[in-house]
C-alpha cells in the first residue's frame, strides 16, 4: 500500500515538473534566439590598419562583452624607445633653453622644447655591408629614468612604415628589431675646437705675431671629445692644442697644423 502511495505521489508530481522543464526550455530557446540575434549583429572592426599580434580566443569559444581577444600592432606607424644619457639630452636642451637642465625631471616640459629644436632621426638596422635605413622624428620622451644607465627614453616615430616597404629590399620596421636610432639636430654655427684646447674657460690662441692670447669662451655644446665654439673665435685663428708647461701671455709660439686632428674636427661639420 505503501509503494502506491508513492508512485500516486509521483504522478502527481509530474505535471508541475513537466511545466517547469517547458518553461526552462522556452527560456532557452529565447535566450538562444537572443543570442543569434546578438550574433548577427556583431561586428568586429578596428579604428586603424593593424597586424595581429596575439589571439587570447579559440574557434567556437564564447567570448563575452570586455574580453580581450586579440593583441594587434597598428600598421601606420612604428615606435622606437631610444636610450638616451641624460646628459646628453641636457647638452641638447641648453642649445634652446638656458634652464634645461631642470628639465631632465620633467618629461612634459622636455618633450616640449625637443620638439621645439625641430630635431630628426635615422633608425638602422645593421645587416653587415648593407644596412637598412629609416627616416623618422623625434615625438616625446619616456616618463621615467632607468636608474641603473642614467638613461631616459627618447620616443622616435616611423611613418608609414608598410606604405614605404619595399619587398626583398627594405622591410617594414617590425616588433622585436634590434636597431640602432642617431638623432640629429638643426645646424649650429661656431667653431668646433678639441674638448681638451678647453682650459678654465679660456682657450689659447696663437695671435698676431704668433704670440699666445687667451680667449674667455663659453662652448654652447661638449660632446664626446669636441666642443663648439659660438663666440671668442674668429676665422682665422690659430687654436693651441698642445699642452703648454708655463703658459704666459705674449709668449713667441712656433705653430704646426696638424693635419690629423683637422680632419677629425672637419669631419664633424
Amino acid at each position: 500500500r505503501q509503494k502506491v502511495q508513492s508512485i500516486e505521489s509521483t504522478l502527481a508530481l509530474i505535471p508541475a515538473q513537466r511545466a517547469g522543464l517547458e518553461e526552462s526550455a522556452a527560456a532557452a530557446r529565447a535566450a538562444g534566439d537572443a543570442a543569434r540575434l546578438n550574433l548577427t549583429r556583431t561586428k568586429l572592426t578596428l579604428p586603424f590598419e593593424a597586424r595581429v599580434a596575439q589571439v587570447s580566443v579559440e574557434q567556437g569559444q564564447f567570448l563575452r562583452a570586455g574580453e580581450v581577444a586579440a593583441v594587434l600592432d597598428g600598421t601606420d606607424r612604428a615606435e622606437i624607445e631610444a636610450q638616451v644619457p641624460v646628459a646628453e639630452l641636457r647638452r641638447l636642451l641648453k642649445l634652446a633653453a638656458p634652464d634645461a637642465a631642470a628639465f631632465a625631471a620633467d618629461p612634459t616640459t622636455m618633450t616640449k622644447v625637443l620638439q621645439g629644436l625641430a630635431l630628426s632621426a635615422e633608425v638602422r638596422l645593421d645587416l653587415g655591408d648593407d644596412p637598412l635605413r629609416w627616416s623618422g622624428r623625434v615625438d616625446r620622451v619616456s616618463d621615467t629614468i632607468d636608474p641603473r644607465t642614467g638613461t631616459l627614453g627618447v620616443i622616435v616615430v616611423v611613418d608609414a612604415v608598410y606604405e614605404t616597404a619595399i619587398p626583398a629590399s627594405q622591410p617594414p620596421l617590425t616588433k622585436g628589431m634590434f636597431v640602432e636610432v642617431a638623432i640629429t639636430g638643426q645646424p649650429v654655427s661656431g667653431f668646433v675646437v678639441p674638448r681638451s684646447a678647453l682650459r678654465d674657460g679660456m682657450i689659447f690662441v696663437a695671435g698676431k705675431d704668433d704670440r699666445l692670447e687667451r680667449r674667455p669662451v663659453s662652448p654652447v655644446l661638449i660632446q664626446d671629445d669636441i666642443a663648439l665654439i659660438s663666440e671668442g673665435l674668429a676665422d682665422g685663428d690659430k687654436v693651441v692644442v698642445s699642452d703648454l708647461l708655463v703658459p704666459i701671455e705674449g709668449m713667441a709660439l712656433a705653430p704646426l697644423n696638424d693635419a690629423a686632428l683637422t680632419a677629425v674636427l672637419e669631419a664633424t661639420r
